[in-house]
């Protein structure tokens, strides 16, 4: 009898959450009831929560834009403060404060070690940030169009592979005061950011191979002649980030349509450019980026028939007016009656341009339309998002949202 009542006090569970029918409905409620061990599994759908975790236990989402967790601009989406989580198939968005970390990440692990596969993490103050001597693995996901750093490494050793690292506003990758953790960055693709690509300022030990890196700092705002790796001397000691191998500097050839998710685009030149002895789930070799190696997704942006894009055009010019070449198109087969809405959000406060303008939109190419708004105000930061949605006229269901980088 004793070793049966051990086996099922052992046993793990799976706590679904969704909408309706499910014995939570909110991931939070779940994560409450959860033990170690255990799986929170959330179901495709748009789940407005600020989630806090301090327990070993898997949260599993179906897939990334399936499943996403919208922080509202509140705080932290996911803050990690205990035990060892995993994190697989998540959108993690809109996450900011004023006065940035902690309160401003989609994903923030303080005091919890996380690992966080096929996910993103997109529209908020900072993509990922490690603090306080904790561990975190990072495979598969897409980290963009952040309003600072995509990932912020301190005080922690870190696994970052296969991800796509691009668009966010202050740089790819930071990392401070690590306390010799070991850095392991392989595989990525780290592109489009205006200041500096990666930037080495603790204490870490970095390892970087079959990396691709391309227009970080030059090209985009050139805040920076070239900075795709940078080591600051400002802080001593400081590490000098080794060359490594297989890395390319070339243009990754990201799939930046109006429904494109980052993936490659044929003739890319991080196709079967990872390390070599790593495949893709195809069995070739492995692709560099959040599409490649033996964990890679398909896809991790789903457009439920409705793709929007706000236009920016960067650099933007403090004081003149704001310019967007709005868009929207319907990949479905039938008109579709939408609500779009156009936003600007700073660290901690949001500006509506737009407000649930109501749109018939046909099957096939977009509509586009040029729209000039206020004047951008002048601002003590270099960068703002700028962000489009649009929810389903009739249902009020959210359909897309999209949020690009407007920086001086």
């Amino acid at each position: 009898m004793i070793p049966l009542l051990l086996a099922l006090s052992a046993q793990a569970f799976t706590l679904d959450v969704c909408a309706v029918g499910c014995p939570y409905n909110t991931i939070q409620g779940a994560v409450n009831a959860a033990a170690t061990g255990d799986t929170v599994h959330v179901q495709a759908g748009l789940y407005a929560e600020n989630v806090v975790v301090a327990n070993t236990i898997s949260i599993v989402g179906d897939g990334a834009g399936l499943t996403i967790v919208d922080g509202g601009h509140a705080g932290n989406v996911m803050y990690v403060i205990g035990g060892t989580v995993t994190l697989d198939g998540l959108t993690f968005r809109n996450a900011s404060v004023a006065g940035g970390l902690p309160g401003g990440a989609a994903v923030h692990a303080n005091q919890g070690n996380v690992v966080i596969r096929r996910c993103e993490m997109t529209g908020s103050t900072t993509g990922f940030a490690l603090w306080n001597f904790v561990g975190a693995t990072l495979e598969n996901n897409l980290i963009h169009h952040n309003m600072f750093w995509g990932l912020q490494l301190d005080w922690g050793p870190s696994t970052v592979v296969f991800n796509t690292i691009a668009y966010n506003g202050a740089g790819g990758v930071t990392s401070n005061w690590g306390g010799g953790a070991l850095v392991r960055f392989d595989n990525n693709i780290l592109a489009y950011h205006p200041s500096v690509g990666s930037n080495v300022r603790g204490e870490e030990t970095w390892t970087q191979n079959f990396n691709l890196v391309w227009e970080n700092a030059a090209g985009v705002g050139a805040l920076n002649p070239d900075a795709d790796w940078q080591e600051n001397v400002g802080q001593s000691p400081y590490p000098v980030a080794p060359a490594g191998f297989g890395n390319l500097k070339a243009d990754p050839m990201l799939d930046m349509g109006l429904c494109g998710g980052l993936e490659l685009l044929a003739g890319s030149p991080a196709i079967d450019a990872g390390d070599p002895g790593l495949t893709d789930p195809d069995g070739t070799r492995a692709d560099i980026g959040a599409y490649g190696g033996p964990g890679a997704p398909a896809t991790m942006v789903q457009d439920d028939g409705i793709c929007v894009s706000p236009g920016v055009s960067s650099p933007y010019r403090p004081g003149s007016p704001l310019v967007l070449d709005l868009a929207v198109q319907n990949t479905g087969s039938a008109p579709r009656a939408v609500l779009l809405s156009v936003w600007a959000q700073g660290p901690s406060a949001r500006r509506t341009f737009v407000n649930n303008y109501r749109l018939q939109v046909p099957p096939g190419p977009a509509l586009t339309r040029s729209w000039t708004g206020p004047v951008v105000p002048v601002m003590p930061f270099p960068q703002l998002l700028i962000c489009m949605s649009a929810r389903d006229a009739v249902t009020g269901a959210p359909l897309q949202e999209t949020c690009e980088l407007l920086w001086r």
